[in-house]
């Protein structure tokens, strides 16, 4: 008895999705799928559970090939997954939510719950009942009146999985179920996590957070640009090089740091100070009181894995995210502004994938937009600037911006960001998607960023990348602090790990 996916392929129009990807869960088994953004986990759910069509492979449950059922089949059959956003009505209570995942279980019909028969009663108490049970085990019992609209978004996950166990799966596939839950929460769904397996039910998770993974794993499969990259189990896979590469950055991790445009004196003031940020999309918290100084004309490197909560503390700093705490510009507390206030102030916020730029609009005509609050001898200034930092640029003023390069549209991205006259620069992933012989280029031209007096905060999961650069390093892992350090921990790649992973949750200071 197993449920088996086999050599899956997935593709939507051009784009190759899962290219031979194969994983097998058997009852009582803890299995998991890890990979950075886009690797394909997520479409590896879809394709066993049916939303997604398989071009080549199969499913098998049970010996049985259910690649051409439709997805209630499949549920009926003892498979179930949860979603990274769980699809739960606000309005309901969360014992009717729970209930609701124990429909499929029924053997009545939908006339005899209609009617009150002595079937449909008798189900409704069976269900109810251990509705009850599931929410006990949750530590959730005293909320089971409560409306979910008004729960946070830790405890909403918690509740999407015990409605997910209500089904009596054979089978649970659960799709980052850790993401925004506290310690504590986290504590309470391994162990439910764990009772599923004492049951003899298969898990298999897809989770950014290594460390849960690792902690609950019998075996690990590993994805990158939809194909498997390894597996093992949670202790082979950590010390495997390519399984370093994902989290830390592509090769050259072993870079020493170059100098850097210009050290701060000791005493001197930050530029920008961030105190106690803690960050929040809706009702999930990612990010938990941080503390961040950015200097004048000098780069600090934000590094961390894939969900460690990088872009969202960038996020908060620039407004675009909602945010509790303290940001004081140049003396001037900010954290009250609204994100274009906050740029008014200063702060320029560069989103990942070149998020900033218009792609059916030229070159000239993206800084044009760019530079309208800017006129006479400062708008010649600017643009003369520009010239020098951006001479490719200059070569495709005509050429719409989703005809350039990625090399090229990031370049406009931050020629873009450099017109605001910005004090402290955000960058969100900026190597993301480029070459590697792009990144000289881009390395040199942050570095003279930097040297104009500009404070950059570089959010990067590329550690070989902003060893060339940082002047200062912090590290988060599970939206929290994990290492503060200089430039020189970027070439120790155990220690690196351990702050990517996050091994105590605390803080470490390095002189």
């Amino acid at each position: 008895m197993k449920l088996e996916a086999t050599d899956i392929s997935v593709r939507f129009g051009g784009i190759q999705a899962l290219d031979g990807v194969s994983v097998t869960v058997t009852p009582g088994q803890i299995a998991a799928v890890v990979g950075s953004n886009g690797s394909g986990k997520s479409t590896l759910f879809n394709a066993i559970m049916g939303f997604a069509p398989i071009e080549k492979g199969s499913v098998k449950l049970n010996g049985q090939n259910i690649s051409n059922l439709p997805v209630h089949r499949r549920v009926q059959a003892g498979l179930c997954r949860t979603f990274q956003t769980p699809r739960i009505d606000p309005e309901s209570t969360v014992l009717e939510a729970v209930k609701s995942g124990g429909v499929v279980s029924m053997s009545s019909h939908l006339w005899d719950a209609c009617l009150g028969t002595p079937l449909g009663r008798h189900e409704a108490r069976e269900i109810e009942e251990r509705a009850y049970s599931v929410l006990e085990e949750l530590n959730l019992g005293d909320l089971a009146s409560q409306t979910m609209g008004e729960l946070p978004m830790g405890t909403v996950r918690l509740i999407d999985v015990g409605r997910a166990v209500m089904g009596g799966p054979s089978f649970i596939l659960l799709d980052e179920p850790a993401a925004g839950l506290s310690h504590a929460e986290q504590d309470v769904l391994k162990a439910q996590i764990r009772r599923l397996a004492g049951d003899a039910v298969g898990v298999l998770l897809v989770e950014h957070n290594f460390r849960f993974v690792s902690d609950l794993s019998d075996q690990i499969t590993v994805l990158e640009n939809g194909r498997m990259l390894d597996h093992g189990t949670p202790d082979e896979v950590s010390k495997r090089p390519d399984f370093i590469r994902i989290y830390l950055g592509s090769s050259g991790a072993d870079t020493p740091p170059r100098p850097a445009a210009r050290q701060s004196a000791p005493d001197e003031a930050p530029l920008m100070r961030c105190s106690g940020l803690t960050a929040r999309h809706g009702r999930i918290q990612v990010c938990f009181d941080i503390d961040l100084d950015v200097p004048r004309s000098g780069v600090v490197a934000l590094l961390g894995a894939n969900g460690a909560g990088k872009s969202s503390l960038l996020g908060a700093i620039s407004g675009l995210v909602k945010s509790s705490g303290s940001i004081r510009m140049e003396d001037e507390e900010i954290h009250s502004l609204p994100a274009h206030r906050r740029a008014e102030k200063g702060i320029c916020f560069v989103p990942e994938i070149r998020g900033n730029i218009f792609p059916t609009l030229s070159v000239l005509e993206n800084l044009e937009l760019s530079q309208r609050r800017l006129s006479g001898a400062a708008l010649h200034a600017l643009r003369d600037e520009l010239r020098e930092l951006f001479p490719r640029l200059h070569e495709r003023l005509s050429s719409e911006a989703r005809m350039l390069s990625g090399g090229e549209q990031q370049m406009l991205a931050l020629a873009m960001a450099l017109s605001q006259q910005p004090k402290v620069l955000l960058l969100d992933e900026p190597t993301q998607g480029l070459a590697p012989a792009v990144y000289d280029t881009l390395e040199d031209t942050i570095r003279r960023i930097a040297a104009h007096g500009i404070g950059v905060v570089l959010a990067e999961q590329n550690a070989a990348f902003a060893a060339r650069l940082a002047d200062h390093v912090v590290v988060l892992a599970e939206g929290e602090v994990s290492l503060r350090a200089d430039p020189e921990i970027l070439s120790d790649r155990t220690r690196l790990m351990e702050a990517y992973l996050g091994p105590d949750n605390s803080e470490e200071q390095v002189a």
